[in-house]
């Protein structure tokens, strides 16, 4: 008899639920979902390698509650992988929104190798099925093959791979990106030539390390710049720093980096020699017409080295944008050093050098500009090791009393500290946009030495140099 009332009471209960929830539960064949994109679209992925994560919105409009029957991807084997509203996996059923409530799906994708040296669309759809009818968000990856570099070795914590084997010269050609995972090396007596165009991309923590007597030529030229930078082309990472380590030159040989973009990595170059073991005349770099920006550390980092730099524009590193430290030889003409870092705010100058240990036997900036957001951006130490023979020569200087005292016969032909307001009110044209040349009535213009530059007659942008030059690496 109990029994018997139990399952009548049970049956009435749910009678009464079901007819609850069809008043509460949009069944009508015109509802339609609101989606935040109708189209989910990622910025060039390298084949092999997973995507940023993306999200979808997806939106109940009315009043009552939506049950979307299914969700599913339309082709489900291009590479795309879901989450929807916490659940993993390419399809859903019976997903409930709660009126004028939503839920997320979370999208990425890894492509295949496409075996085509020039970008592929590979695409897929979202399906939405409610209440009989279907709507779609479209999925949109371009998929680029690359030259994948792994490594294959360990020395302490760096995984690297050997790309040039001692005594070797090999060469990358611009026909698709290059991709390094760890440290792609560079052996003792061999040479890595880079051809222009090339494209360098970097994964988090990796670099390019030319060993003890190992050579780089990076060969890029105006129209065609070789750039090295982060794996992630998704446009929130386009000037986010620190996404790779460096290029990391050692001593034994000379190596040249010609129209080159070096970007987003925690160093830009470090060049360093062993003390004792070489002098700074057996080993150097020339830098020529080559943008180093958004480092997370230094832009140069250099232990007694020998460098040449012409043409250059450093900007907007987290520390310095040159370091110059254990002595060396050191000679800049036509460089622009600009720093308008902010977040976090830095407390290092643009431009730092010292003689700890051995001499700083000579450090030259001609018509060079040195600028900033900081209080002094040329700052250097005496700290024993032998003389410290610097000079700076009709440039624009921003520095503090204290670093000036006692050397002010080291500034020749400089503009020190110009007070910029009136016409003057700007050295730079704008500097939000990244545009380093001389504003109208800059201090910079005409500020150079034409005889610095006889045999260099153009800019970074490669306009002619006027008589006098501006300083920087820009013609006014």
């Amino acid at each position: 008899m109990f029994r018997s009332k139990f399952f009548i009471l049970l049956s009435l209960l749910l009678s009464i639920y079901a007819c609850r929830r069809d008043a509460i539960v949009l069944s009508d064949k015109g509802a339609r979902l609101q989606f935040s994109n109708d189209t989910v679209l990622f910025d060039t992925v390298f084949t092999q390698m997973g995507s940023v994560t993306k999200s979808l919105v997806v939106r109940n409009p009315y009043n009552r509650t939506l049950i979307i029957s299914e969700i599913r991807l339309g082709g489900g084997n291009n590479g795309y992988r879901l989450n929807i509203d916490g659940i993993k996996g390419n399809v859903a059923k019976e997903i409930e929104i709660a009126p004028n409530d939503s839920i997320y799906i979370f999208v990425a994708v890894t492509i295949n190798p496409l075996q085509a040296n020039a970008p592929l669309v590979v695409s897929d759809s979202l399906l939405f099925t409610t209440n009989g009818n279907q709507q779609k968000v479209l999925l949109v990856a371009w998929g680029q093959d690359a030259h994948y570099i792994t490594p294959n070795s360990k020395i302490g914590f760096i995984d690297y791979s050997i790309v040039a084997q001692t005594a070797t010269s090999v060469t990358w050609t611009n026909d698709k990106p290059y991709v390094i995972y760890g440290y792609a090396v560079v052996d003792s007596a061999a040479q890595l030539n880079i051809d222009a165009g090339c494209k360098i991309h970097f994964f988090r923590n990796s670099g390019l390390w030319i060993y003890r007597g190992g050579k780089l030529m990076v060969n890029g030229n105006l129209s065609a710049q070789v750039v090295f930078q982060g794996t992630r082309l998704e446009a929130d990472y386009k000037d986010l720093n620190g996404q790779w380590d460096r290029i990391w030159i050692n001593e034994g040989a000379s190596s040249e980096i010609r129209f080159a973009v070096i970007k987003n990595a925690f160093i830009g170059i470090q060049c360093e020699t062993l003390l004792g073991r070489y002098a700074p005349d057996q080993t150097g770099l020339i830098l020529e017409n080559t943008i180093i920006k958004n480092m997370s550390g230094a832009g140069i980092l250099s232990r007694y080295y020998k460098i040449y730099g012409r043409n250059n524009l450093i900007y907007n590193c987290g520390g310095y944008n040159l370091a110059l430290t254990f002595g060396g030889t050191y000679r800049f003409t036509q460089c622009t050093f600009a720093n308008y870092w902010s977040t976090p705010t830095r407390k290092t100058p643009c431009i730092y050098f010292n003689n700890k240990q051995v001499p700083l036997d000579t450090c030259l900036f001609r018509n060079c500009i040195v600028f900033g957001n900081n209080e002094s951006e040329f700052e250097y130490e005496e700290l024993g090791g032998g003389s410290l023979q610097f000079a700076v020569e009709n440039s624009v200087i921003k520095i503090k009393d204290s670093f000036l005292s006692g050397v002010s016969s080291k500034f020749i032909n400089c503009s020190i500290n110009p007070t910029l307001s009136g016409n003057n009110a700007s050295l730079f044209k704008d500097i939000e946009k990244e545009n380093y040349e001389p504003a109208d009535d800059s201090p910079a213009i005409g500020r150079g030495n034409f005889t610095y530059i006889l045999n260099w007659p153009t800019d970074l942008k490669g306009d002619a140099w006027l008589n006098p030059p501006s300083a920087g690496c820009y013609e006014y």
